[in-house]
This record gives C-alpha cells, structure tokens and sequence, in this order.
C-alpha cells in the first residue's frame, strides 16, 4: 500500500470501524460518516479504547471542516455513555490512530475545496514505533501520560460549551459548502425576506363590465372616463367561516386530539398573518423587510399552520359564493338594468350571460403565501443609509455581531 494517499469522511469511517484495540481522533471536526463509527466504537463493550480530540469552536464548521450536524450527533452519544471528549482550540492537523496503524493527514476546508478524491494525496499512512510516540504526545487512554501532561487537547470539552457551538450552528447553519468553495467571504445573522399572501382577498376581486352596459344612462364622453368594474363579492365581507384555530401561531387542539375551530371573516384571516408577520420579521424603511436567521424555522412552521387555516377559509367562501351565484348575478343585472332603460341607446345583448361570463373569468389564486428569502449583500453592509436603518428596527442586543467578514482563500501573489 502506498504511504501517501486520500483520505476523506467516508475512508476514515472505514478505518475507525477497522479498530479492534485502539482508536485515537485527532481533528479540527468530524464529518458524518465519520461520527458514525465513532459513535459505534464509543458504544461497543469490545474492550476498543477511544479518544476524541477537536476544535469545538464554530468557525471550524463554518469553514467545512466538519458538519454541524455532525456534531451535534456526536455531542448527544457523548452526553448518553458519559463519554469524555477534549478540545485544542485552533487545531488544524488530522491523525488517526487504528490500533497499530497511523494516518496523519492535511484536513480540507470545504468552503474552499471539495474533499480528497483518487490521485490527491494529502495523508501519510505509517505503522511501528512512531504510533506509541504520538499516542503519549496526545495522552491516549493507553498511554502512560495523563490527557493533562499531554502536548495538546488538555482541556476538557465540558458538554455545555459543546452545546452552545451545537445551538449557534443550528440556528445560523455554515452556508453549503458548494457554495461556499466559491464564495464565502461575508456571513450575516439576517435574511431580506419577500411575502405575499395569496388567494384570500376575495373581497377586493372585481369583475370587469363593458362601459356602455355598467354606464349606458351616462353620455358618452363620460362613459369613456369611468372605471367600469363591479366588486360581486363585497357584501360578503362580514360572513364568517369555521377554520382551524390559529393561537400566537400554533395550532390550537381539543382535549380529544381533533383540531380546534372558530368562526373567521377575511378581516380576521388577514389579521392572523400580520401577527405572525409583526413578530419575526423587521421592516427597514428604503430596503424591505428582515428576519434573524435563528428565527426563520419557527416563522416557516407558523406560516404552514397559517396556509392551513387560509385554505380552509378559501374553501368555505368558495363553497358559499357558488350556492349564491344565482342571487348574486340577479343583483348585478337589476341594478345594471335600470340604467340600461334609461339610456337612450337601446343595447342589443343578453345581460345575464355578459355577468355570469364576467365571474367566471375572474382568476381563482390557489391560497398560499409565497416566502422568498434573499441573503444580505456585503456591499448592503457598508451603505450607512441601510445601517441606521437597521439601528431604527433592532436593539444594541439583537445587532451584536450582526455580520462577520471572513478570508477563505489564499491571496494571489
């Protein structure tokens, strides 16, 4: 076997799973294969030995040398068996010890290149005496230095601070790495956020009706300047529907597990969304609205709730305007009629059909609510007007720390 080679994720998971005696790991983080059979070999009551030596520190995912999630793996199955990790903050050398064999390695940063493939070497294979050397410079288990009196990893990773990393990851995820190998230079806790509620402002809806029927009884330069549209459905506006009860958000339940309703018009539905809106998302006057990244997962789940509730409103005035199509086009056509004898132009056309055929071209919107999320820009950053707007939304608190540059790459010469 060579002594140089690849190594990656799924080839070091290979390797730990390999250990019958001994497994010592030492890297800034750890993928999600790789967690796997660390979490097996941490579990097994085979007599294996394991040591787990990283950098718990967040910018070590940011820039991809791990998986968030991963981590967070690995921090509940060392939570659950009781199982000491240790960290070395800064740390950016890889070494894996197997029982009597040894790999060091170059970890990659995936913001800036994918993983090592076939014919990219970037780790050193070695076996014999070398492997007890390192073992007692780490403080492995089987050695006879105590993890205090070791080069590195002699401080404990005590499971809150771990949490803590787990917790700021899972609220502000590392962009993916395929984008990030590209660009990955700016890094904001907000989000610009595009909505639009529709389906529901039934209301509002209008029908469009030639001029010289809807103002037949005026002359006609003013026909000619006066909107034309009737509103079929405006007398409906206090009618009130059973929905799903929405409560602060959340989907509110009887003690039998069955949903919960209550009577909405579209006045209360329209309400329901600006409440959710009020409170996730920050209007900046000249810019639009934002949302704080850690906020966006409890926002998306409220916003399906309120789909839910929306749809079945929609439904139910559907339901109703078709049992009231008749009356509804009966009024329409009674009061366009009357203007119709008094005009002096007799008119030439079925009246009942022109109005029916109006409603049944009006666009029936399926009821959703589009979200469109869009990243804030580095160059937004640096515009002073966009700041102090930002200043106006948030507090001193909700702003520390509101963005970070980073250098990813090596600098041309």
């Amino acid at each position: 076997m060579n002594t140089f080679r690849p190594i990656n994720d799924k080839s070091l998971a290979s390797l730990i799973e390999q250990a019958k005696q001994r497994v010592v790991y030492v890297a800034p983080g750890v993928g999600v294969a790789t967690t796997e059979s660390l979490k097996k070999a941490i579990k097994e009551e085979n007599g294996v030995s394991v040591t787990i030596i990283i950098d718990s520190d967040e910018n070590a995912y940011r820039i991809g040398y791990g998986d968030h999630k991963a981590l967070a793996t690995l921090q509940e199955v060392a939570d659950s068996q009781l199982f000491p990790l240790r960290r070395q903050p800064g740390l950016r050398i890889g070494m894996l010890v197997f029982d009597d064999d040894l790999v060091i390695w170059a970890p990659t940063a995936q913001s800036v290149e994918p993983e090592r493939e076939r014919e990219q070497p970037n780790a050193i294979f070695l076996k014999g005496p070398v492997v007890e050397k390192l073992e007692a410079a780490v403080g492995a288990d089987q050695s006879q230095v105590l993890p205090d009196q070791a080069e590195i990893g002699r401080e404990a990773l005590r499971p809150e601070e771990l949490r803590k990393t787990v917790n700021k990851l899972e609220a502000n995820p590392p962009a993916p790495f395929d984008l990030a190998q590209k660009a990955r230079v700016f890094s904001t806790r907000f989000q610009f956020v595009e909505f639009e509620v529709r389906g529901a402002e039934w209301t509002e809806r209008r029908v469009k009706i030639s001029s010289f029927l809807l103002n037949a009884d005026l002359p006609e330069e003013m026909q000619k300047i006066l909107e034309t549209h009737v509103h079929p459905f405006q007398s409906a506006a206090d009618i009130a529907f059973n929905v799903p009860l929405l409560v602060n958000g959340k989907p509110a339940y009887n003690q039998d597990g069955t949903r919960m309703k209550s009577a909405e018009k579209q006045s209360d539905i329209a309400k329901k969304w600006v409440d959710i809106r009020d409170r996730y998302l920050r209007k900046i006057r000249g810019f639009g609205w934002l949302i704080q990244k850690d906020c966006l997962e409890k926002f998306n789940t409220e916003t399906k709730a309120y789909e839910e509730s929306l749809s079945a409103w929609v439904k139910a005035f559907k339901e109703y305007i078709e049992t009231e199509e008749d009356k509804l086009i009966g009024s329409i056509v009674s009061s366009i009629s009357s203007r119709l004898e008094r005009s002096s132009k007799k008119q030439n056309v079925n009246l009942q059909e022109e109005v029916k055929r109006g409603l049944q071209r009006m666009r029936m919107i399926e009821p959703k609510v589009r979200i469109v999320l869009k990243n804030v820009s580095w160059e937004s950053s640096c515009d002073e007007e966009f700041n102090t707007s930002l200043r106006n939304a948030f507090s001193e608190d909700e702003l520390k720390g509101w963005f970070e540059e980073f250098t990813a790459a090596k600098q041309q010469e």
